[in-house]
Formats: structure tokens, C-alpha cells, sequence
């Protein structure tokens, strides 16, 4: 017998991501973990798929968890190290006003500007060219809170 881990986004059409042996030891009652790695943001539903030996199978109970991510959230740099163009994503629940910085590693602000991005994914492209090679930081502050994400970057020459 085994367990197929089900998820959907919309309660409807579920796809397998995961399995387990069942254990069959006796009449004993077992616990099962799994852990859904890469779940969808916002609503996720799980349901269980026993399977038997003579693969009758029947469904367990929809089980409905939402994800949410920070109010913001950056992605990795790309490329990096850079030598023109350094791509990355900003995540962000809600439209906002944010500020981009790129500064030297001791602090000081080198570039500044202010951008508005929507509500999801936003994909940002910064020239870096007219930079000396060198570690520096990225930096996206939220206007509203002064929130700061940072990452670092290096601009090879």
C-alpha cells in the first residue's frame, strides 16, 4: 500500500507530489511527514491518495493551507559576478514605492532611484557598467516601512 501526496491551486486539479510506503505493521496507527518544498503562494489544497495492493485506491479529506510570502522579497542576482547588466525580481504583496541602491561595501551610496512595483512579480534590470570592478550591494528599501533587502553583487572589469 502506499500514500500519494496530492496538491492543487484551485481544489479541483490535484497533482501528485510525493509518495510514501505505507507501513504494515499489524494494527498499529503510524505518523507520516512530508514536506511540500515548493508550494504555490496563496492557496494550496492537499489531500491524501491511498493506494492497495490491488490498487483500489480512495481519497482522504481536502485539506486547504495558504502561503504567503514577506511583504517583499528579492531573488538571486543574475549573473553574478556581473559586467554590464545585473537582472533580479522583487516580490511584493502589495503595489508600493521602493527605493534601489547600489552602494561600495563600506556604505557609501553610489546609484539611487526610486521605482514603483505592483503587486507579484516584478523583473528589474540595472546597468553596472560604469562601475570600478568590485564587490558592492543592491540594496531595495520599501519607502513606506524602510524595509531593506540587500544582496550582494560583484562587477568584474
Amino acid at each position: 500500500m502506499i500514500f500519494g501526496i496530492e496538491r492543487s491551486t484551485n481544489g479541483v486539479n490535484f497533482t501528485t507530489i510525493g509518495t510514501t510506503k505505507a507501513s504494515v505493521a499489524g494494527n498499529q496507527f503510524h505518523d507520516y511527514v512530508f514536506i511540500d518544498r515548493l508550494p504555490e503562494y496563496g492557496a494550496n489544497f492537499y489531500r491524501l491518495k491511498q493506494v492497495d495492493v490491488d490498487n483500489q485506491f480512495k481519497y482522504s479529506k481536502v485539506v486547504k493551507a495558504r502561503v504567503q510570502v514577506e511583504a517583499m522579497t528579492m531573488s538571486s542576482i543574475y549573473p553574478n559576478p556581473v559586467k554590464n547588466l545585473v537582472s533580479y525580481t522583487i516580490y511584493s504583496e502589495v503595489n508600493k514605492k521602493v527605493m534601489l541602491q547600489i552602494s561600495t561595501v563600506s556604505g557609501k551610496i553610489l546609484v539611487s532611484q526610486t521605482i514603483y512595483i505592483v503587486k507579484g512579480k516584478n523583473q528589474q534590470v540595472m546597468n553596472v557598467a560604469k562601475f570600478a570592478g568590485g564587490q558592492y550591494q543592491l540594496s531595495v528599501i520599501d519607502a513606506q516601512t524602510n524595509a531593506r533587502l540587500t544582496k550582494q553583487v560583484v562587477i568584474l572589469r
